[in-house]
């Protein structure tokens, strides 16, 4: 195959207390963002103003940017160690959803993997084989996976 991109999300959810869905399980989160950390230069996290957690978690790790909604807030950096800490070891917050509306990773200006929807919404730059192999040896069983061919 040549390249190609994948588009893959979760269909089995919960409810959090205040009612957003959000994936039963997180179990393919901390390998996922490994994978993909390790590939990339620089990070994007998208917040909704309201949630004070997550805000104040991705200002201390980036600098505030332009956002693509309303009452959204993104901040921006190259990937740190603080960063790395961050998402792979704290990234649920008291609901246990992933604190940050979108986590998006790229490799110098090209995004590489957008996290969606607090982790149950996914769509990657171009990969290779391997790559999606990867994917979906670690996703869990309820998850749609797409592969869209460049050409």
């Amino acid at each position: 195959m040549g390249r190609f991109y994948v588009n893959f999300e979760n269909n089995v959810t919960k409810d959090t207390a205040s009612g957003i869905s959000i994936p039963v399980t997180y179990q393919y989160w901390k390998p996922l963002m490994e994978y993909f950390i390790d590939k990339c230069t620089g990070f994007r996290l998208d917040c909704w103003e309201d949630e004070k957690e997550a805000v104040d978690s991705a200002s201390k790790l980036g600098k505030e940017t332009e956002s693509y909604a309303a009452k959204m807030v993104s901040f921006q950096n190259s990937i740190s160690e603080e960063f790395i800490d961050e998402v792979l070891n704290f990234p649920l917050d008291k609901e246990g959803k992933i604190k940050w509306f979108g986590v998006n990773l790229k490799k110098d200006e090209e995004y590489l993997i957008s996290c969606q929807h607090y982790g149950s919404e996914f769509v990657t730059g171009w990969l290779k084989d391997e790559d999606a192999d990867f994917i979906k040896s670690i996703l869990p069983k309820d998850f749609t996976f797409n592969v869209i061919d460049e050409e």
